[in-house]
């Protein structure tokens, strides 16, 4: 049920809904699927950044709500073989639950997108730039239910920030590097994740101070 009918009796839902020309509609539960098949030394910026997303998200209102959502995000890797299987799995699942809105992220966004093209249920398609528009075309896709497509080059791409404001674990991770610049003849990560960028030492020591705050 996404109509709210709320303001039809004055009552102020502007912390849960989403308004537009022709009424409002309920700002929708997320769920966040993390596909983290990749080193340890991967895993640990991906959920950074998933974190921080989320983050976002319930912010302007979203909640989390994994048994029953209406939105599901998938963090892809494309590292090897069996990773952009599992991620292509995870996607096919979330397509037979039907949610309202599906985004694809990641690795196997940015390297293989032409594996994603077909899969017409999927709502947002974003490689590894652009992460945190994911929230505006979320909000953008429920208005007017037209597929968006965010896959940028790489090659001569800045860091881009994802400061990290909460968490609910006993350990932050501060991500301050992205990317690879030996392009490894096995190794697929230049490709899906670019060259080498960093984060700025003042930006670093900013972001350390805001989470132990």
């Amino acid at each position: 049920p996404f109509k709210c009918t709320a303001h039809y009796s004055n009552i102020d839902c502007s912390d849960r809904c989403v308004m537009y020309n022709d009424g409002c509609l309920f700002k929708k539960a997320i769920q966040l699927y993390i596909q983290n098949h990749t080193p340890l030394e991967i895993k640990h910026p991906t959920e950074e950044e998933l974190n921080r997303l989320s983050e976002l998200l319930k912010e302007i209102g979203y909640i989390e709500d994994k048994n029953n959502p209406d939105i599901i995000i998938i963090n892809t890797c494309t590292v090897t073989n069996t990773a952009d299987n599992k991620s292509l799995k995870a996607i096919k699942h979330a397509i037979n639950q039907n949610p309202k809105v599906i985004v694809v992220m990641g690795c196997l966004s940015q390297n293989s997108i032409d594996n994603l093209l077909p899969l017409k249920e999927i709502s947002i398609i974003v490689g590894n730039r652009n992460k945190t528009k994911i929230p505006a075309y979320i909000e953008q896709y429920l208005k007017d239910k037209k597929q968006i497509i965010d896959i940028l080059s790489l090659e001569k791409n800045t860091f881009e920030t994802m400061e990290l404001h909460n968490f609910n674990k006993t350990r932050a991770f501060v991500k301050i590097q992205d990317g690879c610049n030996n392009y490894c003849s096995y190794c697929i990560i230049p490709y899906a994740r670019g060259r080498v960028r960093s984060k700025s030492i003042e930006d670093i020591k900013d972001e350390a101070k805001l989470i132990a705050q």
